[in-house]
């Protein structure tokens, strides 16, 4: 599914129950890695 994520657009495609690929031009790589290193910690401490 193509959607917007913090203002970049990726392509989120499920490949198996547990399992996803996110597409997104290469510029904007950084960002969303930074953002989802960001999420994993947050779940990590419980919040």
């Amino acid at each position: 599914a193509r959607t917007i994520f913090d203002t970049v657009q990726i392509v989120l495609t499920r490949e198996a129950d547990d399992r996803f690929h996110l597409t997104v031009w290469r510029s904007f790589l950084p960002h969303i890695e930074a953002l989802i290193a960001l999420a994993n910690r947050e779940i990590a401490a419980g919040l």
